[in-house]
């Protein structure tokens, strides 16, 4: 008989929660519960534009577009269960949020899963921390970034892991090197298994290839840890020696201040700044049109931008920092850098300099072993034990 599990997840998770789920309903009897809010319908690969009053539990279809909810099915199909968990409340601590606990402690009881496997914790049912009665042995944990990145220390996160730890029985990290800190910070004593990301394939749905690759580019949330100031750095470098080479700098700021100022300092003209949230369309047509994606960040456990870059067949130019390298076969994929603006400056070169070098890294990633990316049967199901 297979475990019964059930999946918690959010938005800003989605696009590595789907191709989680397409491969693990195929091992258990899954229940997905996407958490969803005014916030985050609009964010990640979600494009919802209004979430139905007093509905807490909807299905992709009553939630997505009919162009969406194609991109969709396959993942829905062979799960036991599918469905959107809706807070209508803006804020992510409010009585509103303890209701929701209670709902969603009602439905655990109605499916009694063998497993409740959260995909990270949920500030918005931290009260279910305190609700949740039963074996310690049914809680598993995912832990996206085991220590929060320089610059983003949010209280209520690190209060929500708290509460919510003392019942987790295993936790899941996305790279070795995640999994080297959460057990320094946390105890060699847990129960902590390293499981790889998968590339983003859905977008793929998204758009074409374009057969023009104009830009180097930097994708992504705009965040300190990021390093954009240090891409901008290196390209200072470069306009000395190609002044004609192009960039892309999108992605929603993570504060207004900090586009601004970097918008000041660097005025380049072959720079183009796009400082807004993208649409699934616009964020691959960027990817489509870009000979390169750069990744120069100070800290880093793993990156959605590298999964999203070799769904698309894109190289990326990485920093060496965290468990970015994990991901990227160096001379192959892509290039690993340190994370100044000199090295990265001169790895950017290699591919101004080589006009075909960009074609042949974006066929290597397209000739892949996409089975590298698998966990297997035997992973999960000792995962669910």
């Amino acid at each position: 008989m297979k475990p019964s599990v059930l999946f918690i997840t959010k938005v800003c998770f989605l696009d590595a929660a789907l191709e989680y789920i397409k491969e693990v309903k195929d091992y258990v009897d899954l229940h997905v519960l996407i958490e969803i809010d005014p916030h985050s319908k609009n964010t990640n690969i979600l494009n919802v534009k209004r979430l139905v009053k007093d509905a807490t539990f909807l299905n992709a279809k009553q939630l997505l577009s009919s162009q969406d909810y194609k991109g969709f099915i396959e993942y829905i199909e062979g799960c036991e269960s599918f469905q959107f968990f809706v807070h209508h409340h803006p804020k992510s601590i409010s009585f509103s949020s303890i209701n929701k606990s209670f709902v969603l402690l009602k439905q655990i009881k109605k499916l009694k899963p063998d497993f409740i496997h959260f995909d990270d914790v949920s500030v918005r049912l931290v009260a279910l921390s305190f609700l949740l009665n039963f074996n310690k042995e049914k809680l598993i944990m995912n832990v996206h970034d085991p220590v929060q990145h320089s610059g983003e220390i949010i209280i209520k996160n690190l209060f929500a892991r708290k509460m919510f730890y003392r019942k987790v029985h295993k936790y899941v990290v996305f790279s070795k090197f995640s999994k080297s800190i959460f057990l320094e910070k946390y105890g060699y004593k847990k129960s902590c298994m390293a499981l790889n990301l998968k590339p983003y394939n859905f977008y793929t749905n998204y758009g074409q290839s374009s057969p023009s690759k104009i830009y180097i580019t930097f994708i992504g949330r705009i965040s300190e840890y990021k390093g954009v100031d240090i891409f901008l750095d290196a390209i200072n470098i470069l306009n000395v020696k190609y002044p004609e080479v192009k960039y892309i700098i999108a992605g929603s700021p993570n504060n207004d201040l900090l586009a601004k100022n970097l918008i000041e300092k660097y005025t380049f003209e072959n720079v183009k700044y796009i400082f807004d949230h993208l649409s699934n369309s616009k964020l691959c047509e960027i990817i489509n049109l870009s000979q390169l994606i750069v990744c120069p960040y100070r800290d880093a456990t793993q990156s959605g931008v590298i999964m999203t870059a070799l769904a698309l067949c894109a190289p990326i130019i990485v920093s060496n920092q965290g468990g970015l390298h994990e991901y990227v076969e160096s001379g192959i994929t892509g290039m690993i850098s340190k994370p100044d603006a000199e090295s990265f400056a001169t790895a950017i070169e290699t591919f101004i300099i080589d006009k075909i070098k960009h074609k042949q890294f974006s066929e290597n990633i397209r000739n892949m072993d996409s089975s590298q990316f698998n966990f297997g049967k035997e992973r999960i199901l000792e995962l669910y034990k």
